[in-house]
């Protein structure tokens, strides 16, 4: 290029935005390394639309928080169609949203009693997740 060419003026915002995804990568692959990431299978949610987030679980009789409620992990990864897809998110933007969703919408609570764990949880929608500011 000629010396008179202006720098694209938005290089610097495109290249902040740049680093700021690769630091978040470095985040997540440092989360699986040192367990820092609790990691979960949903295999309706693409059927569904919605992620399912536990919060309760039901231990010798009694519904105990879990999940959500209690996970120390930084990231939440959400595995789907047998290990096709993963959404991962921010445990602190998760909880928000959970709480959120509850806020708006108290059917958005269920009760998972298939199985030989049971639990309950909310349903939280893709477009919630996606539409999540950072926090």
């Amino acid at each position: 290029g000629s010396m008179n060419e202006r720098p694209e003026p938005r290089w610097d915002i495109d290249w902040k935005a740049g680093r700021q995804a690769e630091l978040w990568v470095e985040s997540v692959q440092r989360a699986f390394s040192d367990g820092s990431i609790e990691v979960k299978h949903d295999m309706q949610a693409l059927r569904t639309g919605n992620v399912y987030v536990e919060y309760e679980c039901l231990r010798r009789g009694q519904w105990r928080k879990s999940g959500i409620a209690t996970t120390e992990s930084d990231l939440w990864a959400i595995v789907m169609e047998h290990g096709s897809i993963m959404l991962i998110i921010s445990t602190q933007a998760l909880r928000e949203l959970a709480r959120e969703v509850v806020r708006s919408d108290p059917q958005a609570k269920v009760e998972m009693t298939r199985g030989s764990h049971p639990t309950r949880g909310v349903l939280v929608s893709f477009r919630a997740i996606l539409q999540k500011k950072a926090v």
